[in-house]
């Protein structure tokens, strides 16, 4: 899968259908990286840390976040940010 299709995948999942795909959202909008790779990764898309954290960095629009929980886990959120 191309990453552009995978961004795409990936912005769906977090912000229009988070439950479609197995993922519990925070209060604050935030899934766990861990569960996101693990729940793409069962509906057949291929990803894994590294590819994830590429298409954070290449996002033009800003639309990706990924921050630490206190006790050290990943979370992405795909709310815009100016």
């Amino acid at each position: 899968m191309n990453k552009a299709l995978l961004s795409k995948t990936i912005s769906f999942a977090l912000r229009h259908k988070p439950e479609s795909f197995g993922l519990v959202l925070d209060e604050n909008g935030y899934a766990e990286v861990k569960q996101l790779i693990n729940n793409l990764n069962a509906c057949g898309k291929k990803i894994d840390f590294e590819i994830l954290k590429e298409i954070v960095v290449g996002d033009e629009k800003n639309g990706f976040r990924l921050t630490k929980t206190k006790a050290g886990f990943a979370q992405i959120t795909g709310t815009l940010f100016p």
